[in-house]
Formats: C-alpha cells, sequence, structure tokens
C-alpha cells in the first residue's frame, strides 16, 4: 500500500490519496519434466491490471534456456529487476528509453558458475500482450560479467553480501512503426507501398552494480539512435540514473537518486510530440525500514521531477509517497 501525495508548484494543484500500488499473484513452477518450466505473473493492483509474465522455459544446464511467451526485455538492468525488490517503488525515468515486457521467444544461460551469464530474444517489439504491428521483429541482447560472485537480481544491499560487482552491457535494433503524423487515425505510409512506415531504433545499454557492508549503488546508461526515414531526420537520445544506498544491520536505510532522461517520439502522434518534454530530470531521497531482504518494508520517499521543454517554462513536480510492502 502507497499513501502518495504531489504537488505543481506552478499549478497550484495538490492531490494526495491511498494507492494499492502492487498486488501480485506469481505462480512458477514446472511440468511433469522438471526442465520444463513455467512463470505466471499477474497484476491485481493499481491501473495496469492484467498478465505480466507468462512463458515456459526449458533447461537442461545452467548454460543454456530456452524461453517462449510474454516475458521481460533483456536491455535495461533496472527492468529485470521486479519491482517489489528495487530500492524505490518505483523504476528511474531512465529505463523508459528501453522496452519493458514483449512477446517473443529467447534464450540464455551462464557459465563459470554464473560469474559470466548471457540473454537474447526476438521479440513482436509491439509491448506485453500486443500483436506484431508490422512485419518485423525487435531483436535484444545482454551480456554480464560478475568477477567477485553472481550478483543478486534485486537492489540495495539488505543482507549484507561481500563485496559484489556487475558489468553489463546490451544492445538492440528494432524496426517500429513512426507514427501517425498525419493525424488521420492511422500509422503512416507516406510512400504508398501499402507497408507502415518505421523508423530504425538502435539502442545500447551499460549497467553497474556493487555492493557490500551494506552499502550499494547502481548506475545505469541507455543511448538510442533513432533513424525515421522519409527525409524525416535522425537523432541521439540519451538517458542515465545513479543511485546509492546503505542500509544497516538493524534495518534502517536511506538512498538517493538521480537522473535524466529524453524522451523518445517515435510511435508518437504530431499533436503529442509538440507537447514532448525535451528532458526530464528527476531527484528522489528515501528513508526507511527493511527485514527479510524485500519481503518487509516501510519506507517515505521524495521525488522532485523537472520536465524541459524549449520554449516554455519548466514543469516541476514534488511527490512524496510512503510505502508499505509485505511478501510472502
Amino acid at each position: 500500500y502507497a499513501l502518495d501525495y504531489q504537488a505543481e508548484p506552478d499549478s497550484g494543484l495538490d492531490a494526495s490519496g491511498f494507492a494499492l500500488h502492487r498486488a501480485r499473484l506469481i505462480w512458477s513452477g514446472f511440468t511433469w519434466r522438471r526442465a520444463l518450466r513455467f512463470r505466471v505473473n499477474a497484476e491485481l493492483g493499481g491501473s495496469a491490471v492484467g498478465l505480466r509474465d507468462g512463458f515456459f522455459e526449458y533447461q537442461r544446464s545452467p548454460a543454456l534456456w530456452l524461453r517462449g511467451g510474454q516475458f521481460k526485455v533483456p536491455l535495461s538492468r533496472q527492468n529485470l529487476v521486479s519491482k517489489e525488490s528495487m530500492l524505490f517503488a518505483d523504476r528511474a525515468l531512465a529505463t523508459d528509453s528501453a522496452p519493458l515486457r514483449d512477446i517473443g521467444a529467447g534464450l540464455g544461460g551462464s557459465v563459470a558458475g554464473g560469474k559470466l551469464a548471457y540473454q537474447a530474444g526476438a521479440f513482436n517489439g509491439a509491448g506485453a500482450g500486443r500483436g506484431n504491428d508490422n512485419i518485423d521483429l525487435r531483436y535484444v541482447g545482454r551480456a554480464v560479467v560478475a568477477p567477485l560472485g553472481v550478483m543478486p537480481r534485486n537492489e540495495g544491499d539488505l543482507k549484507h553480501v561481500p563485496r559484489l560487482l556487475e558489468l553489463g552491457v546490451a544492445g538492440m535494433y528494432d524496426l517500429t512503426p513512426t507514427g501517425d503524423l498525419d493525424g488521420d487515425g492511422k500509422l503512416d505510409d507516406i510512400d504508398g507501398d501499402g507497408r507502415v512506415d518505421n523508423s530504425a531504433v538502435y539502442a545500447v545499454g551499460v549497467s553497474l552494480a556493487t555492493r557490500g557492508k551494506g552499502a550499494a549503488i547502481e548506475a545505469e546508461y541507455i543511448g538510442r539512435r533513432e533513424e525515421e526515414g522519409a527525409g524525416r531526420g535522425k537523432r541521439t537520445l540519451h538517458a542515465w540514473f545513479v543511485q546509492g544506498s546503505y542500509h544497516t544491520r538493524w534495518g534502517w536505510m536511506l538512498g538517493a537518486r538521480m537522473g535524466v532522461a529524453e524522451p523518445s517520439p517515435v510511435g508518437l502522434s504530431q499533436a503529442a510530440r509538440t507537447v514532448l518534454p525535451d528532458q526530464r530530470w528527476e531527484v528522489s531521497l528515501l528513508a526507511g525500514w527493511a527485514k527479510a531482504g524485500h519481503a518487509v518494508k516501510l519506507q517515505g520517499e521524495f521525488t522532485t521531477l523537472v520536465e524541459q521543454l524549449q520554449g516554455t517554462p519548466d514543469k516541476k513536480v514534488h511527490r512524496g509517497l510512503v510505502q508499505v510492502q509485505i511478501g510472502y
């Protein structure tokens, strides 16, 4: 549960209320053969009620697994961390530059006792719960090295593990519909060949995570090169965040995060593009208490969000949040 307060100083708008940010039902296991596993993750709270993950996976050894269904796209490290295992209640703005979930097929695995891992896949490119909106697929790959030992897929050091370090690099190639720029309610086909106009999107992700003795740092960079074609130009967009935290052996914790994102206009209508910010900034602070890792948490957060659009005053939003999390 969360008590959420938001204020926009320039508009005089204040809002507060209770919200059930997350209530999830997760069912995972194996079939008649232990090598054939499945996972179903359904969201029951918030505004995005529905299926999150739903896939089958076949694994005979740690070095190789095969997966098909709806699952997370392996471009952003923080996107691969479940929300209940994150430091803050919400993901960093920078992760909006990377797709979260999609329908597709992939493979992955790890060697050297988990110190080297990889994942790759081909996806529809339209997002969770949606069929392919063109004839092209989205291709993503990610490789991770953890020289000091396997890094748990969570954030913060709530269990005071030995010092760990993880470095990751990922890449994506996607041909995705440019959008409805002529306002006719349909995806554009400027050349009239009967096929939706696509934009080529090349993305790279770099991540770093380190922790030990209660202290932790997570940082990530996502760069996108977008080529819309048909004389519409090219652009390079950048997004990054860095966050740090400290957790005492008595359960108390402090954390801070700062990040910047340059939103992408690909797929938006012309009207939506005219109001799309050039940059979005965030600065967040948290203080709280946690027990049994992330299973039981009580924390308060304060975030300032700034949107910058050329020719208009900066838009600022201040947000306070108190979160209670119980997992079992």
